[in-house]
């Protein structure tokens, strides 16, 4: 039975011994544990179904990815903070410095600084089963910078940059 032919909120299929706190790699759906005699297998309401070792890999891979996912976000979001404090209006001679370009210069930072440490621990040798190929490394590094051709760690300020270009 389709789980769309079905009134029950807490539908299971007739063999599928319980639902799990677990989350489907493919969809995100909640799983239903069949444990037969011989077999025990896991099945979401789309019918992603997996072996114990093969959701165990599943998992990984899916987590993986998503940390990579994290890591291009804090990227591109360090650059909107560069892009912000090189666009605040620098402090006229004798005035204070502009509390809200440091604050943007900071973040960009520290968020650059968490964008690294998952980089590297995804990068070591034995621990990434998805490290980028070369073609989507050079896709991420261009995307990652500060849109001036500067690596993402480079310092100084966007709007100097674009008046001398």
């Amino acid at each position: 039975m389709r789980m769309a032919d079905s009134s029950d909120t807490g539908f299971l299929a007739g063999n599928e011994t319980r639902l799990t706190r677990l989350a489907c790699p493919e969809c995100g759906g909640v799983l239903a544990e069949s444990a037969l005699p011989s077999i025990t297998f896991y099945r979401c309401h789309v019918g992603h179904q997996f072996a114990p070792q093969t959701l165990a890999a599943a998992q990984a891979e899916a987590s993986e990815a998503k940390l990579w996912a994290a890591v291009a976000s804090l990227e591109e979001q360090a650059v909107v903070l560069r892009h912000l404090a090189g666009h605040e209006p620098a402090p006229a001679d004798g005035e204070p410095p502009n509390e809200q370009r440091a604050d943007h210069d900071r973040r960009a930072r520290e968020i650059t600084e968490l964008a690294d440490t998952i980089r590297v621990h995804l990068t070591r040798p034995g621990q990434s089963r998805l490290q980028p190929d070369s073609e989507m490394q050079a896709w991420w590094t261009s995307r990652a910078g500060d849109g001036l051709g500067r690596p993402l760690g480079a310092t100084g300020s966007c709007r100097a940059e674009s008046r001398r270009g």
